[in-house]
């Protein structure tokens, strides 16, 4: 609490109102009709108002809390509307009056943009003034940015109705849409995190659907005469609500139409890039944006982490050559297509930076900006404590990224225990209970549910970004003399066990939780560095206190299992999944080993049981990296691979043509003995876009590990071996791992 906190409770305590015995709640929680609870007895702040940053006041004080912010959004557009009314009221429209004739600002500082737009209709202008690169007019200037939209929302281009009408024929029925529209305030809570701040949500989230800022998004039917830009967003909010619908809704849905749920699904969201994405006239309107976010929101809950990494890509030079990125910020236009699509340019960069950071950590790929303006200290204190966090966890994300992406030096240690610091120093800024797992009980409401989730997905980025943080000193030296890292072997088992336990209590969850992949991989990820963990100590003789939590961890890896494999066709077949492969053959030496010598492991196949000593060794190839061979003692061994290879994989990786897996001798190397069980990860195998003829298809929806191996195993042998992609046969990583 502040001095001037402090100053002003004094100042109230000769105000005191006479309330009724028993009588604790604040009055932020009285006018949000919720239950007013305190962490403890001796919180002066509430949990509802800590988490939204709100000064708590008891009802025996008075209510001094202005109005101000709270009706900021009404007021806002009493403004612009009675400025549009003055505009048009001294300048009456003809036929020939032009767009920028309509352009009205809401104050002096905002100005149309000059000129028409090429394209297949005329959109409306959305022009940005900086109210922080500006001086105050009068004091009922908003704090957020002015826009000023000619709204034109439908066109009589003959090719743009053509447009639409294509997009329309991809509809389902009208109940089936309806359905979705009433189950999809879920998706649309979450999704709008892409564009609004965490204090702006909290003003309208719980206000009723005709109100709130996305009703546009679903509740608008649209005809061949709007803009193809705005069929293709609502037809991808309808594929990413069909994708995580619960299992009551779905049964509806399958009752509403013979074709199934994923084909539509599939149709609606491949047919709407299919236009948007081939015309780059629209890529740079709102909606064009929204479209492409929406796409890789998608294909990121399929587990297509590369389409989702260019997608984003993508975006991030859409909004550099629109000038978003740029520092003061400046007056910029965008163009908005409708004027309910109205982005603020300083949040939508904070959010496409944050994304590309998470997204290039699981690639292992360079980062797309070093932008840090989202540290500034006037940004950072205007946002919540959970905003706080998530600007923090985008900053840390960056110097890991950078750190990752050159030579390693002696300094990298340092850097390491810096970026842990800073982690740890965000993890302090939120109170205690925010750590806790969230607990899905069926009386939350749907606001509830969704500050759940938020919460949910911000502990488990945390502890991912504590695991890429000291993942490269994991297996330094031997574990009898390397107490200096044993801080990071340390946390990068405690962090892989939190974001095993909220994975897998939310993979098995009936909500959007449980459809989207990126908890596969953090799982997956997870998963192999216990095993491995528990291997290298085992070798080394270390680790006492591990061995008391290798039955635990062992029982959440195989949980994974089950959850990696329950897409696993009902035949009986065995799965084609390559990462519960990989788990399953660790399983084994982990058996073979010694460590459960009464416990049964299910075979490669899933129909029976594989003793312990069955287990053989493990040879898998990872694509642009090499072979790693784990042998049944535990010792890992690696096989760099020569630019030919490397270079076939990376053509791969970018959708050009060539053949599927190792080519030429290379993949003679990779067969190996008969001994050997080989795994070929096809991480970099499949086209980056494939034909919207191909789409949807059996293989297309085959889940793969998208390059994410690769990342994990450069990362941890960054700090082991400084000559990655020696001749074939090295050792070399194991030796300098003291393996």
């Amino acid at each position: 609490m502040t001095a001037a906190d402090g100053g002003s409770r004094d100042a109230r305590q000769e105000r005191r109102r006479k309330t009724r015995k028993g009588t604790r709640s604040c009055w932020e929680c009285k006018r949000r009709k919720i239950r007013c609870i305190f962490s403890s007895p001796s919180d002066a702040t509430c949990i509802s108002c800590s988490r939204r940053s709100r000064e708590c006041v008891r009802q025996e004080f008075p209510d001094q809390t202005t109005p101000e912010r709270s009706s900021r959004l009404v007021g806002d557009r009493f403004l612009r509307m009675e400025a549009m009314i003055a505009k048009l009221a001294k300048q009456p429209l003809s036929e020939t009056s032009s767009v920028e004739s309509l352009a009205v600002s809401g104050n002096a500082g905002a100005r149309p943009s000059p000129g028409p737009v090429d394209g297949p209709a005329i959109p409306g202008f959305l022009v940005y003034e900086d109210s922080f690169s500006t001086p105050a007019s009068s004091p009922h200037t908003p704090p957020h940015p002015q826009f000023v939209i000619a709204p034109t929302p439908t066109t009589t281009n003959t090719k743009a109705r053509e447009m639409s009408r294509i997009l329309l024929a991809a509809y389902p029925n009208e109940t089936y849409v309806q359905v979705l529209v009433d189950s999809s305030t879920t998706f649309l809570n979450n999704y709008l995190t892409m564009f609004h701040s965490y204090r702006d949500i909290d003003d309208w989230i719980d206000l009723p659907a005709h109100e709130r800022m996305d009703y546009h998004l679903l509740h608008t039917r649209q005809t061949i005469d709007s803009h193809p830009a705005v069929i293709a967003e609502q037809m991808l909010v309808l594929a990413n609500v069909l994708q995580q619908a619960r299992s009551d809704t779905l049964a509806k849905l399958k009752a509403l139409s013979d074709e199934p749920p994923k084909a539509i699904m599939a149709r609606l969201a491949t047919t709407a890039m299919s236009i948007v994405g081939a015309s780059n006239m629209m890529l740079d309107t709102s909606e064009g944006m929204t479209c492409l976010i929406l796409d890789s929101i998608y294909q990121a809950n399929q587990g297509n982490l590369r389409r989702v990494w260019l997608a984003h890509r993508h975006i991030v030079s859409i909004a550099q050559g629109l000038g978003i990125h740029r520092r003061p910020y400046r007056a910029l236009s965008i163009k908005s297509i409708q004027s309910s699509c109205i982005l603020d340019p300083r949040f939508l960069w904070h959010r496409i930076v944050h994304i590309d950071r998470l997204f290039s950590l699981m690639l292992g790929l360079p980062l797309a900006s070093p932008d840090s303006s989202m540290m500034n200290e006037p940004t950072l204190s205007q946002d919540t404590a959970m905003g706080q966090l998530e600007r923090r966890h985008a900053f840390a994300a960056g110097r890991i990224l950078e750190r990752n992406d050159r030579e390693p030096t002696a300094g990298d240690f340092e850097l390491t225990q810096n970026i842990d610091a800073d982690l740890q120093k965000a993890a302090n800024n939120m109170p205690s209970w925010w750590w806790l797992e969230p607990a899905w009980k069926d009386s939350l409401t749907s606001t509830q549910r969704f500050w759940e989730s938020r919460r949910l997905i911000n502990q488990i980025y945390h502890y991912y970004l504590l695991h890429q943080t000291h993942l490269p000193y994991m297996m330094i030296g031997s574990a009898a003399d390397s107490s200096r890292y044993d801080y990071s072997r340390n946390t990068c088992i405690s962090a892989s066990r939190d974001i095993l336990t909220r994975c897998l209590n939310n993979i098995f969850e009936d909500g959007f939780l449980s459809h989207c992949r990126l908890l596969d991989f953090l799982a997956l990820m997870s998963s192999l560095t216990l095993l491995l963990m528990h291997l290298y100590i085992k070798r080394h003789g270390g680790g006492p206190c591990l061995a008391h939590q290798r039955l635990s961890d062992r029982a959440m890896i195989e949980q994974v299992l089950e959850a990696l494999e329950r897409d696993v066709p009902a035949d009986g077949s065995e799965s084609k999944n390559p990462a519960a492969k990989m788990i399953r053959q660790l399983l084994a030496i982990d058996t073979d080993l010694g460590f459960h010598s009464d416990t049964n492991t299910p075979d490669d196949t899933g129909t029976g049981t594989a003793r312990s000593h069955d287990a053989e060794p493990i040879r898998f190839f990872v694509p642009c990296f090499g072979v790693i061979t784990i042998s049944k003692d535990g010792q890992m061994v690696f096989e760099g691979v020569d630019a030919e290879d490397s270079m076939s994989n990376v053509s791969q990786f970018l959708g050009q043509t060539g053949n599927t897996g190792p080519t030429g001798s290379a993949a003679a190397r990779h067969q190996g003995s008969a001994a050997f069980r080989t795994l070929s990860i096809p991480s970099a195998n499949e086209n980056y876009m494939p034909a919207a003829s191909s789409l949807p298809t059996e293989e297309a929806d085959q889940w793969a590990l998208q390059g994410v191996e690769f990342a994990f195993f450069e990362s941890l042998m960054r700090e082991s071996s400084g000559q990655i992609g020696d001749s074939v046969g090295s050792n070399l990583w194991a030796s300098a791992a003291g393996l």
